[in-house]
């Protein structure tokens, strides 16, 4: 609530997703300097990560009050109520790997007491990520053991040889939305625009990189989903008696289609190694 005159005012603040208690007071507002707090949180912190830091800028001593559902509480900070020293520094938050968190986000909120006064500044808020079951494999042949590409193996320097590259997203215990998969093409390696999808979506492919937006995807229970595109290689001389890459790393990025939390993977580079094909594997040194 707020009252205002000409001198006075009352204020509340509510903290969202924190227990701590903010006090309500009254003062003459021509008083009031407004904090000169800044942080600065790492953004999209994955379900993998043990351990954050914030950086931070301040005028003054103040305490920095983070929330965090995967925060591990320690003797000293309990709370979740880091001290900050006027100047420049840095804090770090020790964070349980794994698991799948019960918010889409997570915040700071500096506060500084002024003559026993707590004064609130802007409360900083960045989003979380679970981890995502993803693979990625280059196949020559399928895991029935039919062949699905098309040329030489080994590839040779000149012919183009056609591999499928195959996307496993899942298993996944929920609904899914605005799923992303992507990844760079290797050099000498094109796209043929063929592709293979459980679900309707948007496959874009250039002469660099292959994007595939999925707008929904229901929970696929015990089993993932596969997602695949054909491409085509041909060896440059340069290229003759080692591998080629066919793919750089991939990525994964999707949305719990309920809570919003946000789910990200990336997966191995592959090669003309073809080490998921264990029927093709080893056969990728260029002649």
């Amino acid at each position: 609530d707020e009252q205002t005159s000409s001198t006075q005012a009352s204020f509340a603040w509510q903290v969202e997703d924190a227990s701590w208690p903010v006090n309500v007071y009254e003062m003459d507002v021509k008083l009031v300097k407004p904090l000169d707090v800044s942080i600065q949180m790492p953004v999209d912190v994955s379900s993998d990560t043990e351990l954050i830091s914030i950086d931070y800028s301040s005028a003054e001593a103040c305490e920095l009050r983070v929330y965090h559902p995967r925060r591990i509480a320690t003797d000293d900070q309990a709370a979740g109520v880091y001290n900050l020293n006027a100047g420049r520094g840095k804090i770090f938050i020790p964070l349980t790997a794994g698991g799948a968190t019960s918010t889409a986000s997570w915040s700071a909120l500096p506060v500084c007491k002024r003559q026993g006064v707590s004064i609130v500044g802007r409360r900083s808020v960045e989003i979380l990520s679970t981890e995502l079951a993803f693979k990625a494999a280059a196949r020559f042949f399928a895991e029935t053991g039919d062949q699905l590409g098309v040329g030489s193996l080994p590839p040779r320097v000149g012919e183009t040889t056609s591999y499928w590259i195959v996307w496993s997203v899942g298993p996944t215990e929920t609904d899914l939305k605005n799923l992303t998969l992507q990844t760079t093409l290797g050099a000498g390696v094109r796209a043929t625009g063929k592709f293979v999808a459980p679900v309707a979506g948007d496959f874009s492919a250039d002469d660099t990189q292959v994007i595939w937006s999925i707008p929904f995807l229901s929970a696929t229970g015990d089993v993932p989903i596969n997602f695949a595109f054909e491409i085509e290689y041909t060896p440059a001389l340069a290229d003759r008696g080692q591998t080629g890459t066919l793919i750089q790393k991939s990525s994964a990025r999707a949305l719990d289609a309920e809570s919003a939390i946000v789910f990200t993977a990336t997966a191995a580079a592959q090669d003309t190694n073809l080490m998921s094909d264990s029927k093709a594997a080893g056969q990728g040194i260029i002649e």
